[in-house]
């Protein structure tokens, strides 16, 4: 059997963890793929994170570590194709890219990143410039790269309208999770308890955790009690609890996503977040905001309500909605886990990326250039 030695370069923050994490159970489960997981945090405590400029400069810090360590690795055997998770692992990689091939896999662009604006306020500036240093560095990125992986549509548009990339170089592979594990949850009757809301988010801030508060406070109290999961997230208080530490897949997670009616994510800036994926499979009605990828995920009035970010009076609103219709939930819930078997099982979806990267190997070693690498991609549809 023919071995393909990858090394997986992963920015290891966030979210990311939990894609990392869904997409190894996947080449454990492949013999063919000879695995070196590269996993760049995005401080660790060493000279980089100390250095003048670097230290206040997260792609550049996340990009020098990422070349120092695959260095490392090279001294010891070679690699067969590279994948990088996300672009900015993959900043200083242009030598290597000429001689191993390259698949750079991402959930946004640097201009999607400035467009969100509730947390990249400070690149909008710089990135509008397509003149600039920095676009014309991450273009060239995208240019070396044998093939280009992204999250969602959403981000496959930006690739191609605002960096020139040919639309058949990008594979659309969203993150997606165990459904066996995932499940819904045959949930007791409603009447004489509260409806019981659940929030995951890593950046509490930016996920809306704040205004969910908000929400909660001035009027739910009375109607539902809220778990938070969030190391970022205030002491909790009476109907509000809050949960630290958790981490991705466990059990303890699972059962809060299971004793869930509703989950709400009222994000400021996203890109293709997992924890809706989570909810989606686990048969939870979700209530968020459009921004980023998340209008692929949640279609308002079908498997969940979409309000506008930082409005806390129309979060509540959608909330008592939901709350008080034990039957609009439960049919919510059903089209959000129809939805997540469709695009974004992580079985099919992680082993089309597995497929990307053989293909991407057996083309180099053809002397061939990759053949349609949007062909090993999911047709999903396109935000509204």
């Amino acid at each position: 059997m023919q071995s393909y030695r990858t090394g997986f370069v992963f920015s290891h923050v966030l979210g990311h963890v939990t894609h990392q994490k869904n997409l190894q159970r996947h080449v454990e489960a492949d013999p063919s793929i000879a695995a070196r997981w590269i996993l760049i945090p995005s401080r660790n405590g060493g000279l980089l994170d100390h250095l003048p400029l670097v230290k206040s400069h997260m792609p550049l810090r996340m990009s020098l570590r990422a070349r120092n360590a695959i260095r490392a690795h090279l001294r010891q055997e070679p690699f067969d194709v590279l994948f990088y998770h996300t672009q900015i692992t993959a900043m200083l990689g242009f030598r290597l890219a000429s001689r191993i091939p390259t698949i750079v896999s991402l959930d946004a662009t640097p201009i999607d990143f400035a467009q969100l604006g509730a947390y990249h306020k400070a690149s909008q500036t710089r990135e509008a410039d397509r003149s600039g240093l920095k676009f014309r560095w991450n273009q060239k990125v995208f240019a070396t790269a044998a093939a280009l992986v992204t999250c969602s549509a959403w981000c496959k548009r930006s690739l191609v309208k605002d960096y020139g990339v040919a639309e058949s170089r990008v594979a659309v592979i969203p993150p997606g999770v165990e459904l066996s594990q995932w499940q819904p949850v045959q949930k007791a009757p409603p009447e004489g308890r509260k409806t019981r809301l659940l929030f995951v988010g890593g950046d509490f801030g930016r996920k809306g955790g704040h205004s969910l508060l908000k929400a909660f406070t001035d009027s739910l109290t009375d109607s539902c009690e809220l778990d938070i999961v969030s190391n970022d997230a205030p002491e909790g208080s009476g109907s509000i609890r809050v949960h630290r530490g958790l981490k991705p897949n466990t059990p303890e997670l699972r059962k809060l996503y299971a004793d869930a009616d509703l989950f709400v994510f009222p994000s400021r800036g996203d890109c293709s977040p997992v924890a809706t994926i989570e909810a989606m499979a686990s048969g939870l009605p979700i209530v968020t905001t459009d921004v980023g990828a998340l209008s692929e995920q949640v279609e308002d009035g079908h498997n969940g309500l979409v309000v506008p970010p930082d409005d806390a009076a129309a979060l509540a609103s959608a909330i008592k909605s939901l709350a008080s219709d034990a039957s609009r939930r439960q049919a919510m819930g059903l089209a959000g886990r129809e939805r997540a078997e469709k695009w974004f099982d992580g079985g099919k979806n992680y082993r089309a990326a597995l497929a990307l990267i053989k293909r991407c190997a057996d083309a180099k070693q053809a002397g061939e250039t990759v053949p349609d690498p949007a062909a090993m991609g999911l047709a999903i549809p396109s935000p509204k």
